[in-house]
């Protein structure tokens, strides 16, 4: 059983990355274009 929940645990500690990972990269694609933009109307 602890085999099992340790295997669930490492899992979803890498869903999470995934998830931070993804976010991350959304937020930067977002940074990138309104900095484009500002500098675009500078």
């Amino acid at each position: 059983m602890k085999l099992w929940d340790r295997w669930l645990h490492e899992e979803m500690e890498l869903d999470l990355d995934k998830s931070i990972k993804k976010a991350l990269g959304q937020f930067h694609d977002y940074f990138i274009e309104c900095s484009t933009k500002l500098y675009y109307i500078v």
